[in-house]
């Protein structure tokens, strides 16, 4: 149970850092559609991670990557 929790975290904090990087490389959210080779490179990590066999590690990349894209939506949104 604690290893999958650990899992989960680690997974959601990769997704994470990986589009927090692109967004810092971008140099803002002006365009939210150049974070697509982030996520192009989340999703093969998240393919790689599940069939070697770490299906909690992928699952935490997936969930990360959709929250922190809801969240860079909504705040793109509240300030435009």
């Amino acid at each position: 149970m604690l290893l999958t929790i650990l899992h989960l975290i680690v997974g959601i904090l990769m997704a994470i850092m990986v589009l927090l990087v692109s967004l810092l490389v971008i140099g803002g959210i002006n365009n939210i559609l150049l974070m697509i080779p982030a996520l192009a490179f989340l999703t093969s990590l998240g393919i790689i991670m599940h069939k070697s066999g770490y299906k909690n590690i992928a699952t935490g990349i997936g969930l990360g990557a959709i929250v922190l894209i809801l969240v860079t939506f909504f705040f793109f949104k509240l300030i435009g």
